[in-house]
């Protein structure tokens, strides 16, 4: 890729647009697009973005995680009729890269967890911190009526 040509202008328009602004995705949009687990894969669409679940099947955020910057954020939350649903980070040989910020002997540390589950009543924030690790810093329990 030169600069100057036209493949290389493009890809730099596309990284300009993913840093600025927030994109919402819907995760039935990728419910054809699986990972080895069956788990929907959900791209990269910007370094800020939003999944409504509302197709009845796990999440897979690798492929999101992989291009998004140090400092990436990615909110999930549901929309539609589904009640529960699983969000995985991992790669397709099977690491996760999804953690929880875990208290032991009175200090807090990353702990790698396999899968996070969530219900319809979850708003969920994870925050890219490096190549490494994608961080749960949020998790909303919303109160139900």
């Amino acid at each position: 890729m030169n600069f100057l040509d036209e493949s290389g202008i493009k890809k730099l328009w596309t990284k300009i647009k993913a840093n600025f602004g927030t994109a919402i995705v819907n995760s039935s949009s990728y419910i054809t697009e699986l990972d080895n687990e069956g788990h929907a894969n959900i791209p990269f669409v910007t370094n800020h973005q939003i999944v409504l679940i509302d197709a009845q099947r796990s999440i897979n955020v690798y492929n999101w995680f992989q291009k998004a910057s140090r400092g990436g954020i990615l909110e999930t939350t549901f929309a539609g009729d589904f009640l529960t649903g699983l969000i995985f980070c991992k790669s397709n040989n099977g690491i996760s890269f999804l953690y929880q910020v875990k208290v032991i002997q009175s200090k807090p540390v990353f702990s790698n967890i396999n899968f996070l589950s969530t219900n319809f009543t979850n708003y969920i924030r994870l925050i890219k911190k490096d190549d490494n690790t994608l961080v749960i810093a949020e998790f909303i329990q919303n109160k139900q009526n």
